[in-house]
């Protein structure tokens, strides 16, 4: 079951090329999801982990530039800044999970959702961390932030 559906009412920008690039970040998420849920190897954990910093770091440049190119940033820039402030936080938390992961941190991983709230936690934890990833976004954008403990 996947953690977090697509859902155009929702999520959509109404512009494909980032309704595209957020739907793929689901599907990393959701991977994310299914290694832990099934028990899949610490080693398919750890790609699909480096596979959600890369595509982070992808999207995160992209809709930045986008926004800065179309006038968003300067029209709103403190919309802006507080969005590129989440990008910026949320691409720190996943390389530092990442690299826990890759020091053996995280060993014993377990997994839980709770939606009751409308958003859709994730907390991965480990022996030495926790994470906790939550995407709740507005009508027409995705926020997304991740806090460890």
């Amino acid at each position: 079951m996947p953690l977090i559906e697509w859902d155009e009412r929702r999520y959509s920008t109404g512009i494909d090329r980032y309704d595209n690039q957020h739907k793929r970040l689901f599907e990393v998420l959701n991977q994310l999801h299914d290694a832990m849920e099934e028990g899949h190897a610490e080693e398919e954990l750890g790609d699909v982990l480096r596979e959600l910093e890369r595509y982070t770091e992808y999207h995160f440049t992209d809709e930045e530039e986008f926004m800065e190119g179309c006038g968003f940033a300067d029209d709103c820039s403190e919309c802006f800044f507080g969005h590129q402030e989440m990008h910026e936080e949320f691409a720190q938390k996943v390389t530092e999970l990442r690299k826990k992961h890759e020091e053996g941190s995280t060993s014993r991983w377990r997994y839980w959702s709770s939606p009751a709230t409308g958003s859709t936690p994730t907390s991965l934890a480990g022996s030495k961390t926790r994470v906790t990833a939550s995407i709740s976004p507005p009508r027409s954008t995705t926020t997304t932030s991740l806090r460890t403990t």
